[in-house]
């Protein structure tokens, strides 16, 4: 099972992560792109989002939208994903600069 600490570290290495959180429920990390979680023969439900989210968060990964939904079919096999589109912030590009002295 993937944890939080991984989760983390993949996102901070910026590396391509994919596993299972939950029996039956599997998170995909495409660093730059996506994080989506899916399962096979239904919709991730509230509470499956619900857990990634927690996830993601004791990874000090924020989510902040809802995901998109999407039906993939490979193989004979169909997933049923939950995705979010992934736009990566630096937590200082969201703190007061601080304004420059002047020599006097």
């Amino acid at each position: 099972m993937i944890s939080a600490q991984a989760l983390e570290r993949a996102f901070r290495e910026e590396r391509s992560l994919k596993g299972f959180i939950a029996p039956g429920l599997a998170i995909s990390y495409q660093p730059r792109e996506y994080l989506a979680i899916g399962r096979i023969e239904r919709q991730p439900d509230a509470d499956d989002i619900a857990q990634v989210v927690a996830l993601a968060r004791e990874a000090f990964i924020i989510i902040v939208c809802e995901p998109q939904r999407e039906v993939i079919s490979s193989n004979g096999v169909t997933w049923y994903l939950a995705r979010w589109l992934l736009k990566r912030e630096l937590v200082a590009d969201h703190l007061p600069q601080k304004k420059e002295r002047r020599n006097r």
